[in-house]
């Protein structure tokens, strides 16, 4: 017979265990000495301590370690790519027949991008998934009004590039891994 509490071998009859001290299904000898005993051998010389390698799942004080998973991977993925958008020809603007490519990083917008990319990142290696949601959430948002104050300033002349579309799909990528990731951790939580 084993310990329910500690995984420890039980001699029969004990009515607690002698490595933790927790009580166990009743033995065969039910005497009153048998109790004696085994808290004499609890304050002598056996310390209670509870195994690495066996966790009663029942016990409430278990508590679940947020580990990474394949959402905040892919969170990772999606700030990589929403930083290489920043780099790259974000509007092509055509006035009178001469065209520019501008990037986002060239204009003053680029840096305040960059530092909420590089947060994002950071509240992800701490696995802190809602911040990341609500972060993630803001950076669409200004992905978005980005995308607006262009079409209004070049009044219709500028036309979308490719750090535009990074960009987007970045911020669309981290917002869905971010909720993937707490969603795999509530899971994980629920079936320990």
């Amino acid at each position: 017979m084993f310990c329910k509490y500690c995984g420890s071998s039980l001699p029969d009859g004990v009515k607690f265990c002698p490595a933790c001290g927790k009580p166990t299904p009743r033995g065969s000898a039910g005497a009153a000495s048998d109790i004696s005993s085994a808290a004499n051998t609890l304050e002598g010389s056996v310390s209670p301590r509870k195994p690495e390698h066996f966790v009663h799942t029942s016990d409430p004080a278990v508590r679940v370690k947020k580990t990474y998973n394949i959402g905040n991977f892919i969170f990772w993925a999606g700030c990589a790519i929403a930083m290489l958008g920043l780099f790259l020809p974000y509007c092509s603007v055509s006035l009178l027949g001469f065209g520019e490519d501008v990037a986002l990083m060239e204009t003053e917008d680029g840096i305040f991008f960059l530092v909420i990319i590089l947060v994002l990142a950071v509240l992800n290696i701490f696995k802190l998934n809602i911040l990341c949601i609500i972060g993630s959430l803001f950076h669409m948002s200004l992905v978005l009004y980005e995308n607006d104050n262009i079409k209004s300033y070049a009044r219709g002349l500028a036309e979308n590039e490719i750090g535009h579309t990074l960009l987007f799909l970045g911020s669309i990528t981290m917002i869905l891994a971010s909720i993937a990731a707490l969603v795999m951790w509530i899971k994980k939580k629920r079936s320990a």
